[in-house]
């Protein structure tokens, strides 16, 4: 009898523990304990591009073009970073410290268009720049030049934007206006022509851009506009 018992209690144990490591494989699975910050959770709400980001491609344009780049129209509805509060504070508070120097990255947004995963499929960083790199013709060979702001450049799977801030907020003045980058990064190369995608990415940055300088209270809105005219142009070599 009490080998019986025996046997019934080693088979509940048994059970029990199989039921918690099976627990526990799926929690780990969903990634709701995880600390990747990514989209957590298979239940992870997809919404269109005007409903990620605070709103930043509302426009038809910004939206059109976030479908070229990531080839998705639904995006994870947590697609955030720092948010755009925190990172305009972050370069106000840069600038007062210590003028006009290259201030710490803020992550504006991360962009999931693959749904639950803890890799975004884009990335929008903005800091205050020192502006030295402006007048710098060293660029990679596959990078397009854009007359926007005070510098542009993109490509397929990456675009960088600097735009002048004369802003009440930091100080600045448009004698001497604050520098703005703005930085998107794609993390898997997108097939596609590398015009268009070039077009796509700068198009989809200037929103972010544009949504940062207005938050800003920048003069002008820094230059931009929320629907940018793409001219490519060809930077002269800086003599040397």
């Amino acid at each position: 009898m009490r080998d019986v018992k025996a046997i019934k209690a080693w088979k509940a144990m048994t059970s029990a523990i199989l039921v918690g490591v099976l627990g526990l494989s799926l929690t780990s699975c969903s990634g709701k304990d995880g600390d990747g910050g990514g989209a957590e959770g298979s239940d992870q709400a997809m919404v269109g591009a005007g409903e990620i980001c605070e709103g930043t491609f509302a426009s038809p344009g910004a939206r059109e073009a976030l479908a070229k780049v990531t080839k998705a129209d639904r995006f994870a509805q947590n697609s955030v970073g720092d948010g755009l509060d925190k990172t305009v504070s972050n370069i106000v508070s840069d600038y007062e410290l210590s003028g006009p120097s290259k201030g710490k990255d803020s992550s504006l947004c991360h962009i999931y268009a693959g749904g639950p995963s803890d890799l975004d499929d884009m990335s929008l960083r903005f800091a205050l720049d020192d502006g030295e790199s402006l007048d710098s013709t060293d660029q990679a060979p596959q990078l397009t030049s854009y007359s926007l702001g005070r510098r542009a450049l993109a490509g397929n799977d990456y675009a960088a934007l600097y735009f002048p801030c004369a802003s009440s907020k930091m100080g600045s003045t448009s004698d001497d206006p604050a520098v703005v980058s703005g930085v998107l990064r794609v993390r898997l190369e997108p097939r596609g022509d590398v015009g268009e995608l070039s077009k796509a990415n700068m198009t989809v940055l200037n929103a972010a851009a544009f949504a940062v300088a207005k938050r800003l209270g920048c003069a002008g809105n820094g230059g931009l506009t929320e629907t940018p005219v793409l001219k490519p142009v060809v930077l002269k070599p800086t003599p040397t």
